[in-house]
């Protein structure tokens, strides 16, 4: 259960560095790109 727990701590801390990075104007597509995973890895395993 920690497991879970920490993988899911460690993913939004992931997301919020990516956020960080994100420039006041026209935001690079491999931030996106990065961002839109990092959510879909926290939602897996958030239905686990």
């Amino acid at each position: 259960m920690t497991d879970i727990k920490d993988k899911e701590e460690e993913l939004k801390r992931k997301i919020e560095e990516v956020k960080k990075r994100f420039p006041y104007h026209s935001v690079q597509p491999y931030l996106i790109h990065e961002l839109e995973e990092l959510e879909e890895a926290l939602r897996e395993l958030k239905k686990q």
